[in-house]
């Protein structure tokens, strides 16, 4: 699609009141917005996101576990702010097609509204293996990072009361040193 058919496209969505949670932005269309470099990164990411997937569930990477696991949290987290900055490429393409409008159509039409569930699926998928870390009652000398990452991604998901109890955990951590 040429950017003169992206803008028409837009405008007839902003036109239409398609924004918002009615024009959620699905998995495919984060994908279609990706540039072919950002793509053949983020096959090689879903490669490695298989492979260590792989060696999880084997039973013989039991000491290995944690840093396999906090590796795979990265690459979620990779993912997610790919998928975010996809998102927000969207809803920025949405937003200049409401603006272009004239402004007796703006006020009769919703605003667009930044749609981040794709991303979101990403993160929480962090945060689930990041809880895993120390719930394997291994000894890891990373924990205080684990936590770190963990309550930072919570807070990024608006888990706000989880995210405060596990900084907490890195401060209890350190003034027991």
């Amino acid at each position: 699609m040429t950017p003169k058919q992206s803008l028409i496209f837009l405008s007839l969505i902003a036109m239409t009141g398609l924004t918002g949670p009615a024009f959620a932005v699905s998995e495919s269309d984060v994908i279609a917005t990706m540039t072919p470099k950002e793509h053949k990164i983020d096959e090689i990411r879903n490669g490695e996101i298989r492979q260590l997937q792989l060696v999880l569930s084997r039973a013989d990477a039991r000491e290995m576990q944690p840093d396999l696991m906090l590796r795979l949290a990265e690459l979620y987290t990779e993912k997610y702010k790919l998928y975010f900055l996809k998102e927000s490429e969207v809803w920025t393409k949405q937003m200049d097609a409401y603006l272009a409008m004239p402004l007796e159509r703006q006020k009769a039409r919703p605003k667009p509204v930044l749609d981040a569930s794709a991303s979101k699926k990403w993160l929480t998928k962090t945060v689930e293996v990041l809880q895993a870390i120390p719930r394997q009652k291994i000894p890891y000398e990373r924990l205080d990072e684990v936590y770190y990452y963990l309550a930072f991604n919570q807070w990024e998901l608006n888990r706000k009361a989880e995210s405060v109890l596990n900084f907490q955990k890195i401060i209890d951590s350190r003034s027991e040193e």
